[in-house]
């Protein structure tokens, strides 16, 4: 659950967000001035996901807050709300790192659109950060610890000549895997080392021409054979076949 730290010294409009934003499934912390919104974001190890600030405020106001989080490399998104608002305060506060300026009197919708937005780009943020942080091996990106024993299997086998039985869910890279498999076992000595790989999509080949697919044919063996085919294992051989959704 995301945490919304909400500020304003109006504390009607401190209720009136916070109703708004639990109904949307946030936890919602409140405080009547920048000072105390300092002691809440200490107090929960700063990781707020979001800050609501309202501009003028008693003791500290939104701008000395802002100062505060840059002061601190704080980095927890901050929209400023504000009754006084104009161009000019705007460009102001977004310099310091506001993320967002609303003026008061505000749509509900748009604050809850506006957060929404706020998060979907935090995601996407820290996606990239995995994917930057992953592991990236033949075309396989992946960071937990259960896909790098895979890789360390699939780097095992690769050396053996030896079937292997892939079993997945459709769509979890089963072929991926087999063309990981292919390329680990391919040699470094040249060319004349190169080793194919051939797919077989099982289901998309009707009963009568399996055997025909795997094994191959002679001209004229049934109709629409113009010329002998040698047959997937053959020339497949000393590589790699892979049979798809052979269950």
């Amino acid at each position: 659950m995301q945490t919304i730290l909400v500020i304003d010294d109006e504390k009607n409009m401190c209720e009136v967000l916070k109703i708004l934003l639990e109904n949307e499934g946030y936890r919602v912390l409140t405080s009547d001035n920048g000072a105390e919104a300092i002691k809440v974001i200490e107090a929960e190890n700063f990781s707020l996901d979001l800050i609501i600030t309202d501009l003028k405020m008693p003791v500290l106001d939104g701008m000395e807050l802002l100062n505060y989080l840059n002061n601190n490399q704080i980095q927890i998104p901050c929209i400023v709300i504000s009754a006084y608002g104009s161009i000019e305060t705007a460009v102001k506060a977004m310099k310091k790192g506001a993320v967002d300026f609303i003026t008061k009197p505000f749509n509900k919708n748009i604050i809850k659109h506006t957060i929404k937005k706020i998060f979907h780009f935090q995601d996407i943020q820290q996606e990239n950060q995995m994917l930057k942080s992953a592991t990236a091996e033949k075309g396989i990106i992946y960071q937990s610890q259960v896909m790098k024993n895979i890789m360390e299997t699939v780097k095992k086998v690769a050396q053996v000549p030896t079937p292997v039985l892939i079993i997945g869910e459709s769509g979890t890279g089963k072929e991926l895997i087999a063309r990981a498999i292919h390329s680990f076992s391919q040699s470094e000595e040249g060319e004349e080392s190169f080793k194919p790989f051939y797919g077989v999509n099982c289901p998309a080949i009707p009963e009568s021409l399996f055997e025909s697919e795997l094994f191959g044919y002679r001209r004229g063996a049934f109709s629409g054979a113009s010329e002998d085919f040698s047959g997937k294992i053959k020339l497949a051989d000393r590589g790699i076949l892979f049979l798809d959704e052979i269950g």
